[in-house]
């Protein structure tokens, strides 16, 4: 029933790919609104203190991501998503129940945090990017001829980081990074040929209002990326707090 209905729509847009790429603005807007649903649904979900709600808002920030892949022209990387967005909630949601229990345990534990130098963000999302970009091209599957490529691979750059950021053994997390580059390469392509009849291999013709898209795109996601190693010195901050108490409450109004 979850898959059913939230992946559904999904499913549409990508079946009426080829109508949707005859129509511009309408891809522009598709992604405008991905876009801004992806950072809405993430803020909140950073702010919640209940798992299931924090799932809740984390399956709408991805959904809205998807929206924003199709939107850019990549939906067979959105099929991807879907399928990886599949398993990973499956897994998410039936380990809550422990992760709750976990947390109960450990309560009453000292937290040990863990505050990351912004610079020390932004020069790994760098390395990463320069990484990403080196594999790919080597490969000859960079596919920067495509619109929309560039934002996915910075988007993967940042979540490569913060995978790098996250983990206390650098070897394992270097490691990590290769087998996600690996992993992506292989299924971008192998979805690529799988609906080869299906989706549209027509290129899109980006005028000012896409440029200006894939702009935003790319801000937003280093917003949320920044915002995401930051949030201890943004929460000392009395706009900070504010913004935390009504991101708690599901609005940002």
């Amino acid at each position: 029933m979850h898959a059913g209905i939230i992946n559904a729509g999904g499913y549409l847009v990508v079946r009426m790919s080829p109508l949707l790429s005859t129509a511009t603005v309408a891809l522009t807007v598709l992604a405008l609104v991905g876009g801004f649903t992806a950072f809405y649904g993430c803020l909140i979900m950073l702010a919640q203190t209940n798992i299931k709600k924090s799932l809740a808002y984390s399956t709408i920030s991805q959904m809205g991501f998807m929206m924003l892949q199709c939107g850019l022209g990549a939906f067979s990387i959105a099929v991807v998503h879907i399928i990886g967005h599949a398993f990973y909630k499956a897994y998410a949601f039936l380990g809550s129940g422990t992760a709750s229990d976990f947390g109960k345990l450990n309560r009453y534990l000292p937290e040990i945090k863990q505050v990351q130098n912004i610079w020390t963000s932004l020069f790994a999302a760098m390395l990463a990017l320069i990484g990403v970009f080196s594999i790919l091209t080597s490969f000859g599957h960079a596919g920067l001829d495509k619109p929309g490529s560039l934002v996915l691979l910075i988007i993967l750059s940042l979540a490569l980081a913060q995978t790098f950021l996250s983990s206390k053994d650098k070897l394992v997390s270097t490691l990590t990074a290769l087998s996600i580059i690996s992993i992506y390469l292989i299924l971008s392509i192998g979805m690529t040929h799988l609906l080869g009849d299906i989706i549209s291999n027509q290129k899109l013709v980006l005028g000012p209002l896409g440029t200006f898209v894939l702009g935003a795109s790319i801000c937003i996601f280093i917003a949320l990326y920044l915002i995401q190693n930051s949030t201890e010195k943004i929460s000392q901050t009395e706009l900070g707090k504010r913004l935390y108490v009504k991101a708690l409450n599901g609005s940002l109004k």
